[in-house]
């Protein structure tokens, strides 16, 4: 309720509990998503006359996101995730696919996503193509998922090239019999 927005008196002191947990979720934007919690749980405290307080439980104290909250300097934080995006290939300065495999059988799941993986590592090499793999949720409503994601250099690719080719190697996926009963999704810049 206080990270809603919701103004409520006297609050003075407010606690994050395991900070970990937001700061360490497998997504690229996590520092970004944790900043912005702890940042307006921050601001909910001491908006009256008394001083207000923060405490953050986490088991690594000296994390650069922490410093930066510790600071209140929003611009630091914002340069760092900047320059840790560019380093590792992700969005401004990438276009990402994500492709989610839905069976309900986990082998013919897995072997889908291998086949069309194997045929993607042909057509654009492995340094774009990150999976297959099972996500941290594998199986939702009896299917079991897994996920291909491609990355995309804005800078160093031709997107309608690399999008024609990813239309081959989908259709090349979807005229194998075998995996008929495998569904694909597409999500282009998913995130």
């Amino acid at each position: 309720m206080v990270t809603k927005g919701l103004d409520f008196e006297n609050i003075n002191l407010a606690g994050i509990l395991n900070a970990d947990q937001m700061m360490y979720y497998p997504d690229f934007r996590a520092n970004e998503r944790t900043f912005q919690m702890l940042t307006q749980v921050a601001g909910r405290t001491g908006r009256r006359e008394k001083q207000g307080q923060v405490i953050v439980q986490t088991y690594n104290p000296a994390h650069y996101l922490l410093r930066y909250l510790q600071a209140n300097d929003i611009h630091g934080f914002y340069e760092r995730e900047l320059q840790e995006r560019e380093k590792f290939h992700y969005p401004p300065f990438t276009r990402l696919v994500k492709l989610v495999f839905k069976d309900r059988n986990k082998e013919a799941c897995n072997q889908s996503a291998h086949f069309l993986g194997k045929i993607l590592s042909a057509q654009f090499g492995n340094y774009r193509e990150y999976g297959p793999e099972w996500p941290p949720v594998d199986r939702i409503n009896n299917f079991f998922l897994m996920e291909i994601l491609l990355k995309f250099e804005r800078e160093k690719v031709d997107i309608a090239k690399a999008k024609a080719l990813l239309n081959k190697s989908i259709f090349k996926f979807q005229t194998q019999n075998e995996f008929k009963s495998t569904q694909l999704i597409v999500d282009v810049d998913p995130y």
